[in-house]
């Protein structure tokens, strides 16, 4: 992937990077290592897996048809291969914006759902996601 060439800070490169590689410590890989907590995700129960946290929880697929709209892209991504395959400028190379905006998107779900875990601060509205990746951009 051109990850390493996009103009974006190294600790959000090698995030992507983790993303790309499924091996982002979600509860699914913590309880892997034997973590003591609870494998599913606490906004909607489900099994908490990279694709779980990026594409398919309520606040990322609040967050993914708000950019679908307002970028009119043709899809939805569902996936983050879905999103390579939508961004593709060129063969298999993603554009460097849609790079850009991957990174924005998955940063600001992934700080959302630690503060979530983690100090329980639970979001008040679906748009937090929308303009804490807004912010970033």
């Amino acid at each position: 992937m051109s990850i390493w060439r996009a103009r974006i800070p190294m600790k959000i490169k090698f995030f992507l990077w983790s993303i790309y590689s499924d091996c982002l410590p979600s509860a699914e890989q913590l309880v892997k290592r034997n973590w003591p907590g609870d494998e599913h995700c606490k906004v909607c129960g489900q099994i908490e897996t990279s694709q779980h946290i990026f594409f398919e929880c309520y606040s990322a697929n609040y967050c993914w048809w708000t950019y679908h709209d307002a970028l009119s892209w043709s899809q939805t991504p569902t996936s983050l291969q879905q999103f390579l395959n939508l961004s593709s400028g060129r063969g298999d190379v993603p554009n460097s914006k849609m790079l850009f905006i991957l990174a924005c998107i998955c940063w600001s779900l992934w700080l959302i759902r630690n503060d979530y875990v983690f100090n329980n601060k639970i979001i008040t509205s679906p748009n937090v996601v929308i303009h804490r990746s807004i912010i970033f951009l």
